[in-house]
């Protein structure tokens, strides 16, 4: 039953992630109409002012095309460690709970910053901060870790990383390719939105910034 509220949430963070991508692109590409504002006819005010925002676009991506790459690296790595059992639930569980403290952190800091005025209000992305910290206790009991164990999983994986050798260095390859496996779907996730908005930009008729797509450059 967890695992299917964990899918589930993950499932509702990336439809709305979507819609958030697909409504900022539209809304960066003049003479392109951006359908029906969800957020005015649902909620009742509407996310436009928040997704033209320069807060809208950081470290190269829109925040919503993050939450695509966050989701789908969260959900790659449950389902790797529910199908692989022992092998590597223990550390798909873990680096699951890395993500989702990442994330509710990040929702934190934004969700402070829309009350404080600092960044404009955006009922749906309110609601992905809401959900993020969901997660978050949700996946935690589910994890059936505690914080000390966390603190050492952390500690003996950054010892591995230096040099250190396991105690099973054959298992230990084997969670290494898992974690692989997920940093590819992360990736793949990442290209995928960065060309998406880069030809959606381009297609507009505007140079687009490369260090920051989904912001048109106005020709002269």
């Amino acid at each position: 039953m967890r695992r299917i509220l964990l899918l589930a949430l993950i499932g509702l963070g990336t439809a709305i992630s979507g819609y958030l991508l697909y409504r900022h692109l539209a809304l960066s590409a003049p003479g392109v109409s951006g359908g029906l504002d969800v957020c005015a006819a649902v909620l009742g005010e509407s996310c436009d002012e928040a997704l033209l925002s320069d807060w809208a676009v950081q470290l190269g991506l829109p925040l919503a095309g993050w939450g695509i790459v966050y989701y789908g690296s969260l959900a790659a790595l449950l389902v790797l460690g529910w199908s692989l059992g022992d092998a590597f639930a223990f550390e798909a569980h873990i680096g699951g709970l890395v993500l989702a403290m990442l994330a509710a952190f990040a929702s934190i800091a934004l969700l402070l910053m829309m009350i404080s005025g600092i960044a404009p209000f955006c009922p749906l992305c309110a609601a992905i901060h809401a959900l993020n910290l969901l997660l978050l206790f949700v996946l935690w009991p589910a994890a059936g870790v505690s914080m000390r164990q966390l603190a050492g999983a952390l500690a003996a994986a950054g010892k591995y990383l230096l040099g250190a050798t396991p105690a099973d260095a054959v298992a230990s390859r084997w969670k290494l390719v898992g974690f692989l496996t997920v940093a590819l779907v992360a990736f793949v996730l990442f290209q995928w939105v960065y060309v998406e908005v880069a030809l959606r930009e381009a297609r507009a008729g505007g140079e687009v910034d490369r260090d920051r797509p989904g912001v048109r450059v106005r020709q002269p």
